[in-house]
């Protein structure tokens, strides 16, 4: 008679208790959607903010070498951006000394510790930038130092100048390219749904327009002004 009234008892006891098991399997399912979804929005918000970050920055590293193309008045920019080959390493020429305009039209690259290969690799540098400029190894109060004469403005040395923006513009819209190709990879990795991954893409290729667009800019505005430059 008791094993009789203990039987409802157990029955209700699991009876009871399936539900809650249920319970326990749909906030867990809720649980795992919602890490999904937080996950999705981490990996856009990530990829958004640093793709955005890396263009802007290539953008702004085209637009520090600007000073460097100019034909009608000498910058220490024109000739401290340059690179050097120095025993096989290569650094910026503003590396190696402090660079200054000497009037009326000459910039003095004065050495830090100036030796042998160091001269000759900065004036090999120089020499071939395309610039038509002819750099000097002089003695200034004591420092041995670099001197690069700027010509007079020809049409010649301005055309030879956009040439090099020209050629430079080109290289920094690749980099930029360089960063979509990444983007669109950390895309297809992410295994975002299909809807999510075409928009993302769409974004890439949208940012990837507008940064080469203002890369072209920059180019067209400074070849305006070297337009205007007359000899």
């Amino acid at each position: 008679q008791q094993q009789q009234q203990q039987l409802p008892h157990t029955h209700r006891a699991l009876h009871t208790t399936q539900p809650m098991l249920s319970s326990k399997k749909k906030k867990s399912a809720r649980t795992v959607d919602s890490a999904s979804v937080d996950t999705q929005h981490n990996v856009e918000a990530d990829s958004n903010v640093q793709w955005d970050t890396k263009m802007d920055e290539v953008v702004e590293s085209f637009r520090g070498t600007l000073g460097t193309y100019d034909v009608a008045r000498p910058s220490p920019e024109t000739v401290q951006n340059m690179t050097v080959n120095v025993n096989g390493v290569k650094s910026a020429i503003g590396s190696f000394g402090q660079v200054f305009v000497r009037p009326p039209n000459s910039v003095v690259v004065a050495l830090f510790d100036p030796t042998p290969a160091v001269e000759t690799a900065i004036c090999a540098a120089i020499s071939s930038s395309g610039m038509d400029l002819n750099p000097r190894i002089e003695n200034l109060h004591g420092t041995q130092s670099v001197v690069v004469q700027f010509p007079r403005p020809t049409r010649q040395a301005r055309d030879a100048m956009i040439k090099l923006l020209r050629s430079k513009g080109d290289e920094y819209k690749t980099q930029i390219r360089v960063i979509r190709k990444s983007w669109n990879t950390a895309i297809r990795r992410a295994k975002l749904p299909e809807d999510t991954a075409r928009g993302e893409e769409n974004r890439c290729q949208r940012k990837t327009d507008e940064y080469v667009l203002r890369i072209a800019q920059l180019v067209q505005s400074k070849e305006r002004e070297l337009e205007n430059v007359t000899a």
